[in-house]
């Protein structure tokens, strides 16, 4: 099972969709949470996807900047927030997908 995450902000922004991990079946799509450097916008990207882009960078969809990986327990650290800029987001356990 993968996990479904919630990033706040005492701003009041919210980010809902975030998944990491795979599905029940391990051979289907596996989602991993990257940031931009930039605009600190949180983006899902399939597994598929970064292994297409081991020659190229993984861009933000949003101002092209180049994105970073959130690895590990993302829940355990706080993050840049994409709307007030400090780091003051936090991401939460919200559930499990499959």
């Amino acid at each position: 099972m993968g996990t479904l995450y919630q990033a706040n902000c005492p701003c009041g922004f919210k980010q809902i969709d975030l998944l990491q991990g795979y599905g029940v079946n391990h051979s289907d799509t596996s989602y991993e949470i990257y940031q931009c450097e930039s605009c600190h916008m949180l983006v899902n990207y399939e597994l598929s996807q970064q292994i297409d882009t081991l020659f190229k960078p993984i861009r933000c969809p949003e101002c092209k900047e180049a994105l970073i990986h959130l690895a590990g327990e993302v829940d355990q650290q706080q993050h840049p927030c994409p709307e007030c800029k400090k780091d003051t987001l936090s991401l939460s356990v919200v559930g499990l997908w499959d």
